[in-house]
């Protein structure tokens, strides 16, 4: 990403006001199915307070510039990345663990991250933060 378009982007999140709220975390899942499972997460509880964050940060990127995220909107943890794990252990640890649940906790405040792509997966960086209010 050109540096004038990390400008505008920190811009555009620094502008963003919203108060801070709780999350729960509610289930586990995978994105992808079969071989193709690639990703283990833990769902994000609906919450309003975070569709109405997620909705804001999506208009202040789309007036930088940036086009429209086509993907819906699904909030989650990323626990682990799977490559080549055995589809019986996968199975197995979403049925013993789909009723998790944990939390409620304080989100105070949202980070944009820049990722770099390497052999062994992305590397995120932190680049700053944003916070909510009271």
């Amino acid at each position: 990403m050109p540096d004038d378009a990390a400008g505008d982007i920190d811009e555009a999140l620094a502008g963003i006001e919203a108060p801070a709220f709780a999350l729960t975390l509610d289930g586990v899942g995978v994105f992808g199915s079969g071989r193709a499972s690639r990703m283990l997460w833990a769902g994000v509880e609906r919450s309003e307070p975070l569709a109405h964050l997620q909705s804001k940060i999506e208009s202040a990127l789309v007036r930088t510039g940036l086009p429209a995220e086509e993907r819906r909107f699904t909030p989650h943890v990323t626990l682990a990345r799977l490559k080549d794990a055995p589809q019986d252990r996968i199975g197995r640890f979403i049925a013993e663990r789909g009723l998790f649940r944990a939390g409620p906790f304080p989100i105070d405040h949202f980070t944009l991250y820049r990722s770099h792509l390497g052999r062994t997966g992305p590397v995120y960086e932190a680049v700053a933060e944003y916070g909510l209010g009271g």
